[in-house]
Protein backbone atom coordinates (compact mmCIF):
# COMPACT_ATOMS: atom_id res chain seq x y z
CA UNK A 1 0.00 0.00 0.00
CA UNK A 2 1.40 3.48 -1.13
CA UNK A 3 2.36 5.52 2.04
CA UNK A 4 0.19 8.48 3.16
CA UNK A 5 1.19 11.87 4.45
CA UNK A 6 -0.46 11.17 7.18
CA UNK A 7 0.00 7.39 7.94
CA UNK A 8 -2.00 4.67 9.08
CA UNK A 9 0.11 3.34 12.25
CA UNK A 10 2.84 5.28 14.29
CA UNK A 11 5.38 2.39 15.62
CA UNK A 12 6.64 4.25 18.57
CA UNK A 13 10.32 2.28 19.40
CA UNK A 14 12.25 3.72 22.22
CA UNK A 15 16.06 2.08 22.35
CA UNK A 16 18.55 1.95 24.73
CA UNK A 17 21.55 -0.33 24.31
CA UNK A 18 19.35 -2.83 22.29
CA UNK A 19 22.22 -3.69 19.91
CA UNK A 20 21.85 -7.31 20.66
CA UNK A 21 18.47 -7.58 19.33
CA UNK A 22 17.41 -4.32 17.73
CA UNK A 23 18.21 -5.48 14.04
CA UNK A 24 15.76 -8.88 14.10
CA UNK A 25 13.46 -6.28 16.04
CA UNK A 26 13.29 -3.57 13.09
CA UNK A 27 13.25 -6.02 10.84
CA UNK A 28 10.44 -7.71 12.03
CA UNK A 29 8.47 -4.21 11.51
CA UNK A 30 9.30 -3.57 8.18
CA UNK A 31 8.55 -7.15 6.76
CA UNK A 32 4.75 -6.52 7.87
CA UNK A 33 2.26 -6.76 5.25
CA UNK A 34 0.40 -3.77 5.75
CA UNK A 35 2.84 -1.09 4.29
CA UNK A 36 1.06 2.22 5.61
CA UNK A 37 3.32 3.25 8.49
CA UNK A 38 5.55 5.08 10.58
CA UNK A 39 8.33 3.99 12.73
CA UNK A 40 9.79 6.48 15.49
CA UNK A 41 12.57 5.67 16.81
CA UNK A 42 13.73 7.11 19.88
CA UNK A 43 17.44 6.67 21.16
CA UNK A 44 16.98 7.46 24.85
CA UNK A 45 21.00 7.96 24.88
CA UNK A 46 22.66 4.61 24.14
CA UNK A 47 26.04 3.87 24.63
CA UNK A 48 26.39 0.58 22.16
CA UNK A 49 25.75 0.28 18.60
CA UNK A 50 22.04 0.67 18.67
CA UNK A 51 22.16 4.34 17.05
CA UNK A 52 23.86 2.67 13.94
CA UNK A 53 22.14 -0.60 13.83
CA UNK A 54 18.67 1.99 13.48
CA UNK A 55 20.72 4.39 10.93
CA UNK A 56 21.04 1.38 8.71
CA UNK A 57 17.38 0.76 8.52
CA UNK A 58 16.52 4.79 8.18
CA UNK A 59 18.66 4.63 5.40
CA UNK A 60 17.02 2.23 3.99
CA UNK A 61 13.28 2.82 4.25
CA UNK A 62 11.72 5.97 4.33
CA UNK A 63 9.53 5.07 7.08
CA UNK A 64 11.85 4.84 9.49
CA UNK A 65 13.22 7.73 11.23
CA UNK A 66 15.62 7.97 14.25
CA UNK A 67 15.15 10.89 17.41
CA UNK A 68 18.56 10.82 19.50
CA UNK A 69 18.18 12.48 22.99
CA UNK A 70 19.93 12.45 26.54
CA UNK A 71 19.15 9.35 28.85
CA UNK A 72 15.73 9.89 30.29
CA UNK A 73 13.95 6.88 30.87
CA UNK A 74 11.58 4.76 28.76
CA UNK A 75 8.72 6.88 29.91
CA UNK A 76 10.12 10.48 28.48
CA UNK A 77 11.36 8.50 25.30
CA UNK A 78 7.56 7.19 24.46
CA UNK A 79 6.67 10.85 25.10
CA UNK A 80 8.34 12.21 22.95
CA UNK A 81 7.69 9.82 20.25
CA UNK A 82 4.15 10.27 21.31
CA UNK A 83 4.80 14.24 20.33
CA UNK A 84 6.15 13.53 16.98
CA UNK A 85 3.70 10.75 15.80
CA UNK A 86 1.29 11.31 13.08
CA UNK A 87 -0.34 8.28 12.52
CA UNK A 88 -4.17 7.37 13.43
CA UNK A 89 -3.26 4.53 15.49
CA UNK A 90 -0.64 4.15 18.01
CA UNK A 91 1.93 0.88 18.48
CA UNK A 92 4.38 0.92 20.62
CA UNK A 93 7.33 -2.23 20.33
CA UNK A 94 10.15 -2.74 23.09
CA UNK A 95 13.44 -2.84 21.49
CA UNK A 96 14.06 -5.84 22.15
CA UNK A 97 10.78 -7.84 20.58
CA UNK A 98 9.20 -8.76 17.76
CA UNK A 99 6.01 -8.80 15.68
CA UNK A 100 4.25 -11.36 13.47
CA UNK A 101 4.27 -10.00 9.90
CA UNK A 102 0.49 -10.06 10.23
CA UNK A 103 0.41 -7.67 13.16
CA UNK A 104 -0.55 -4.04 11.39
CA UNK A 105 -2.67 -5.94 8.64
CA UNK A 106 -5.01 -7.55 11.30
CA UNK A 107 -5.09 -4.81 13.74
CA UNK A 108 -5.99 -2.55 10.44
CA UNK A 109 -9.13 -4.98 9.43
CA UNK A 110 -10.25 -5.15 12.93
CA UNK A 111 -10.63 -1.31 13.40
CA UNK A 112 -11.93 -1.03 9.43
CA UNK A 113 -14.72 -4.19 10.62
CA UNK A 114 -15.06 -2.46 13.67
CA UNK A 115 -15.06 1.17 13.51
CA UNK A 116 -16.75 2.32 16.90
CA UNK A 117 -13.72 0.86 18.87
CA UNK A 118 -11.25 3.08 20.25
CA UNK A 119 -8.46 -0.11 21.33
CA UNK A 120 -7.48 -3.13 20.04
CA UNK A 121 -5.86 -6.14 22.17
CA UNK A 122 -4.45 -8.89 20.52
CA UNK A 123 -2.41 -12.02 22.03
CA UNK A 124 1.31 -12.08 22.38
CA UNK A 125 3.95 -15.19 23.27
CA UNK A 126 5.73 -14.76 26.35
CA UNK A 127 9.44 -16.11 25.26
CA UNK A 128 12.09 -16.68 27.91
CA UNK A 129 15.38 -18.49 27.46
CA UNK A 130 13.84 -22.40 27.91
CA UNK A 131 10.26 -21.38 27.08
CA UNK A 132 6.87 -19.49 25.22
CA UNK A 133 4.36 -19.36 26.50
CA UNK A 134 0.71 -17.66 24.49
CA UNK A 135 -1.13 -15.31 26.18
CA UNK A 136 -4.41 -14.82 24.11
CA UNK A 137 -7.73 -12.89 24.76
CA UNK A 138 -10.84 -14.40 23.46
CA UNK A 139 -12.45 -12.44 20.96
CA UNK A 140 -14.57 -9.67 22.28
CA UNK A 141 -15.88 -6.28 20.76
CA UNK A 142 -17.60 -4.22 23.74
CA UNK A 143 -18.41 -1.10 24.97
CA UNK A 144 -18.08 -2.63 28.76
CA UNK A 145 -14.58 -1.86 29.25
CA UNK A 146 -14.52 -3.43 32.83
CA UNK A 147 -16.01 -6.33 31.52
CA UNK A 148 -13.29 -6.93 28.65
CA UNK A 149 -10.48 -5.56 31.39
CA UNK A 150 -11.34 -8.77 33.63
CA UNK A 151 -11.08 -11.09 30.69
CA UNK A 152 -7.84 -10.25 29.89
CA UNK A 153 -6.74 -10.43 33.75
CA UNK A 154 -7.78 -14.39 32.86
CA UNK A 155 -6.39 -14.44 29.95
CA UNK A 156 -2.84 -12.87 31.58
CA UNK A 157 -2.70 -10.20 28.85
CA UNK A 158 -3.65 -7.32 31.49
CA UNK A 159 -2.43 -3.87 31.15
CA UNK A 160 0.52 -4.27 29.26
CA UNK A 161 1.44 -1.55 26.46
CA UNK A 162 2.78 -3.43 23.69
CA UNK A 163 -0.27 -5.96 23.05
CA UNK A 164 -2.83 -3.01 21.90
CA UNK A 165 -2.94 -0.42 19.34
CA UNK A 166 -4.26 2.86 20.89
CA UNK A 167 -6.53 5.72 18.99
CA UNK A 168 -3.87 9.14 18.66
CA UNK A 169 -6.57 11.15 18.52
CA UNK A 170 -8.40 10.10 22.42
CA UNK A 171 -4.41 10.12 23.27
CA UNK A 172 -4.47 14.07 22.09
CA UNK A 173 -8.25 15.03 23.34
CA UNK A 174 -7.56 13.75 26.26
CA UNK A 175 -3.56 14.62 26.81
CA UNK A 176 -2.60 11.20 27.79
CA UNK A 177 0.69 11.01 28.57
CA UNK A 178 3.69 8.71 30.43
CA UNK A 179 4.45 9.70 34.04
CA UNK A 180 8.23 10.15 34.14
CA UNK A 181 8.41 10.22 37.63
CA UNK A 182 7.35 6.51 37.94
CA UNK A 183 9.59 3.62 36.24
CA UNK A 184 7.73 0.45 37.57
CA UNK A 185 4.99 -0.23 35.75
CA UNK A 186 4.30 3.10 33.64
CA UNK A 187 2.75 0.99 30.75
CA UNK A 188 -0.14 0.04 33.14
CA UNK A 189 -1.19 3.35 34.45
CA UNK A 190 -1.16 4.75 30.76
CA UNK A 191 -2.99 1.87 29.80
CA UNK A 192 -5.77 2.35 32.27
CA UNK A 193 -5.75 6.33 32.10
CA UNK A 194 -6.03 5.53 28.44
CA UNK A 195 -9.74 3.26 29.31
CA UNK A 196 -11.05 5.97 31.19
CA UNK A 197 -12.03 7.45 28.04
CA UNK A 198 -12.79 4.60 25.54
CA UNK A 199 -16.08 3.71 23.96
CA UNK A 200 -15.60 -0.53 22.64
CA UNK A 201 -12.66 -2.43 23.06
CA UNK A 202 -12.30 -5.24 20.77
CA UNK A 203 -10.11 -8.20 21.95
CA UNK A 204 -8.74 -10.28 19.17
CA UNK A 205 -6.92 -13.73 19.75
CA UNK A 206 -4.16 -13.61 17.08
CA UNK A 207 -0.75 -14.30 18.66
CA UNK A 208 0.74 -11.09 17.02
CA UNK A 209 3.49 -9.91 19.63
CA UNK A 210 6.80 -12.13 20.68
CA UNK A 211 7.44 -10.43 23.90
CA UNK A 212 11.16 -11.53 25.27
CA UNK A 213 11.63 -12.16 28.67
CA UNK A 214 15.78 -10.91 29.00
CA UNK A 215 18.31 -10.88 32.36
CA UNK A 216 18.28 -6.96 33.37
CA UNK A 217 15.29 -6.14 31.18
CA UNK A 218 13.08 -3.14 33.12
CA UNK A 219 10.28 -6.31 33.50
CA UNK A 220 13.16 -8.23 35.57
CA UNK A 221 14.81 -5.27 37.06
CA UNK A 222 15.23 -4.16 40.96
CA UNK A 223 12.89 -1.65 41.52
CA UNK A 224 13.32 0.47 44.86
CA UNK A 225 10.09 -0.90 47.02
CA UNK A 226 9.26 3.16 47.71
CA UNK A 227 8.65 3.32 43.89
CA UNK A 228 6.82 0.20 43.73
CA UNK A 229 4.36 1.85 46.42
CA UNK A 230 3.67 4.55 44.66
CA UNK A 231 3.36 3.27 41.60
CA UNK A 232 0.56 0.91 42.85
CA UNK A 233 -1.03 3.75 44.63
CA UNK A 234 -1.25 5.49 40.95
CA UNK A 235 -2.60 2.40 39.11
CA UNK A 236 -5.19 1.44 41.68
CA UNK A 237 -6.47 5.23 41.31
CA UNK A 238 -6.36 5.39 37.91
CA UNK A 239 -8.51 2.27 37.43
CA UNK A 240 -10.90 3.26 39.51
CA UNK A 241 -11.35 6.53 37.74
CA UNK A 242 -12.65 3.78 35.04
CA UNK A 243 -16.49 4.67 34.20
CA UNK A 244 -18.41 1.64 36.16
CA UNK A 245 -15.15 0.54 38.29
CA UNK A 246 -16.49 1.44 41.28
CA UNK A 247 -20.10 -0.68 40.86
CA UNK A 248 -18.77 -3.67 38.92
CA UNK A 249 -17.47 -6.47 41.38
CA UNK A 250 -15.37 -8.36 39.95
CA UNK A 251 -13.16 -5.86 38.47
CA UNK A 252 -12.81 -3.93 41.74
CA UNK A 253 -11.68 -6.92 43.82
CA UNK A 254 -9.38 -7.33 40.95
CA UNK A 255 -7.21 -4.25 41.03
CA UNK A 256 -7.47 -4.13 44.84
CA UNK A 257 -6.29 -7.52 45.03
CA UNK A 258 -3.50 -6.44 42.20
CA UNK A 259 -3.09 -3.50 44.49
CA UNK A 260 -2.41 -4.99 47.54
CA UNK A 261 -0.33 -7.76 46.67
CA UNK A 262 1.88 -5.34 44.79
CA UNK A 263 1.85 -3.06 48.51
CA UNK A 264 2.41 -5.84 50.69
CA UNK A 265 5.34 -7.17 48.40
CA UNK A 266 7.00 -3.39 48.03
CA UNK A 267 6.41 -3.07 52.14
CA UNK A 268 8.39 -6.61 52.72
CA UNK A 269 10.91 -5.49 50.23
CA UNK A 270 11.10 -2.21 52.06
CA UNK A 271 11.32 -3.92 55.42
CA UNK A 272 14.38 -5.78 54.27
CA UNK A 273 15.98 -2.87 52.16
CA UNK A 274 19.53 -2.44 53.99
CA UNK A 275 20.60 0.92 52.22
CA UNK A 276 17.80 2.63 54.18
CA UNK A 277 17.39 3.80 57.85
CA UNK A 278 14.66 2.39 59.50
CA UNK A 279 13.38 6.22 59.78
CA UNK A 280 13.70 6.78 56.03
CA UNK A 281 11.73 3.09 55.45
CA UNK A 282 8.77 4.76 57.72
CA UNK A 283 8.70 7.87 56.70
CA UNK A 284 8.30 5.85 52.88
CA UNK A 285 5.78 3.96 54.39
CA UNK A 286 3.53 6.05 56.30
CA UNK A 287 3.53 8.92 53.37
CA UNK A 288 2.39 6.09 51.06
CA UNK A 289 -0.20 4.50 53.23
CA UNK A 290 -1.87 7.62 53.39
CA UNK A 291 -1.82 8.22 49.56
CA UNK A 292 -3.32 4.50 49.08
CA UNK A 293 -7.36 4.19 48.53
CA UNK A 294 -9.00 2.76 51.65
CA UNK A 295 -10.41 0.02 48.99
CA UNK A 296 -6.97 -1.78 49.56
CA UNK A 297 -6.70 -4.06 52.51
CA UNK A 298 -3.77 -2.76 54.71
CA UNK A 299 -3.38 -4.77 57.02
CA UNK A 300 -0.76 -7.48 56.43
CA UNK A 301 1.54 -4.24 54.98
CA UNK A 302 0.39 -2.78 58.54
CA UNK A 303 2.29 -5.50 60.31
CA UNK A 304 5.05 -5.47 58.33
CA UNK A 305 5.58 -1.76 59.10
CA UNK A 306 5.48 -2.41 63.02
CA UNK A 307 8.41 -4.74 62.35
CA UNK A 308 10.83 -2.59 61.05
Amino acid sequence: MKSSVNPFFSVIIPVYNAAEWLAETLASVAAQYFSDFEVILIDDGSTDDSCRIARTFCDGDARFRLVSRPNGGVSAARNLGLSLACGEWILFVDADDTLSPRLLSVCQETVFTRSDTDLVVFGFERVASDSVTPCSPPFLHTDKICDALVIQEQARCYGFLWNRIFKRSLIQQHKIGFDETIRYCEDHLFTFTYCRYVRSITLIPDLLYRYRILPGSLSSRWVPPHSVLYAAACEYRACMCIPGADTHKAFSDQIALTARYKFVTAATMLRDDSTLSRSRKIVHFSSLCYSLPSRVPLLSGIAIWFRF
